[in-house]
């Protein structure tokens, strides 16, 4: 409590931009206090212990009315969460445009206990470590003890995430990436492999990728184009995913599926395809055949049962992560003098 005191008497409101965030991510090799908050936020979640709104996570609005597949032309979205767990509240405006230079990415930070505003927070890169750090999660509780090569697909802003809190959670020596374009996969292997220590090796297919590496990664805009052909996966892997559609039907149909949340599978904005698809025609059942993340990790459910057993990790994204995410950074700002005074209360 009195970390708390100090924290309510603080008069002064942060302002992070994306440059404060770029440099506090160097504070945490491999995001494991990042993750450390996302997995204490998805024990809280599993335990029904977070404020979220009671219908919807989220508020959400896109434009011409009624438009349901991805992307949308403008798309508005208010997600507020209150985590007891690490002392955070607050809410994130998230809004895409197709206009050039249009969108806006913010989360107004709180602390759980006053509701006191402590930061507002661009969070275009935070956004990323949410929708990206739930992966170091599922490398740490269904990935083999001894994995260490790790295939991707994809090569953007999520993807280095990914990676990074991989090897925050396993010894990761070698790593393919793909992606359709030779020069982002060729930055991307040079800019990581400096920044991580590890080797990547840029390839030229997504099946190149895939085939004998004990990790697949897949963050891709693909929108219900899939991207790889499970039937190449080797016995053990471990694949996470973060965008519905981009997963062939083999990879969710060869092992055991977990996902951060069973309900947003069928109950998302849009389906999360093609896993929806198959419980939809009952190949497999929601309830039973689906584990959420947070059963694995209170052990209501098994994580890994066995060395050649194939699992698939779904994240659909959950509002509270991104709030759990900027007490992350609004810590790590704290405790590094990092940022600038919006104002003083």
């Amino acid at each position: 409590m009195e970390g708390h005191r100090r924290e309510r008497a603080h008069r002064d409101i942060l302002l992070l931009r994306e440059h404060h965030v770029a440099q506090l991510v160097d504070k945490d090799p491999g995001l494991r206090s990042a993750v450390e908050a996302l997995e204490r936020g998805f024990r809280d979640y599993h335990a029904g212990n977070l404020g979220l709104p009671e219908r919807d996570e989220r508020v959400r609005v896109v434009y011409p009315p009624g438009h349901k597949a991805r992307p949308y032309p403008r798309d508005m979205r208010i997600l507020p969460a209150m985590v007891p767990a690490i002392n955070a509240a607050g809410l994130r405006l998230g809004c895409v445009s197709e206009a050039r230079g249009g969108g806006l990415s913010m989360t107004l930070l709180l602390d759980f206990e006053s509701l006191g505003l402590l930061a507002f927070i661009e969070d275009h890169l935070l956004h990323g470590i949410r929708s990206g750090g739930p992966t170091g999660i599922a490398v740490k509780h269904l990935a083999r003890p001894d994995a260490r090569r790790v295939g991707m697909i994809g090569t953007g802003r999520i993807s280095g995430v990914q990676l990074t809190v991989t090897t925050g959670a396993r010894d990761i020596r070698s790593v393919k990436a793909f992606s359709r374009q030779p020069e982002p996969r060729e930055s991307f292997a040079h800019e990581y492999s400096q920044r991580l220590g590890v080797d990547i090796q840029p390839v030229a297919s997504a099946e190149e990728a895939v085939r004998d590496v004990d990790i697949l990664l897949v963050a891709t805009n693909s929108h219900n184009a899939p991207v790889l052909d499970g039937d190449l996966l080797a016995p053990g892997a471990l694949v996470c995913s973060v965008t519905p559609g981009e997963l062939d039907e083999a990879t969710c149909l060869r092992g055991r599926v977990v996902v951060t949340s069973r309900v947003r599978i069928t109950q998302d904005y849009t389906l999360w395809e093609p896993m929806a698809r198959i419980v939809l025609r009952g190949e497999r059942d929601l309830e039973s055949d689906v584990s959420d993340l947070g059963e694995v990790l209170t052990g209501e459910r098994p994580g890994r049962t066995g060395s050649d057993e194939i699992m698939t990790f779904l994240s659909p994204g959950i509002g509270f992560c991104d709030i759990a995410a900027a007490r992350w950074v609004y810590d790590l700002a704290v405790a590094n003098g990092v940022g600038e005074v919006a104002w003083t209360t």
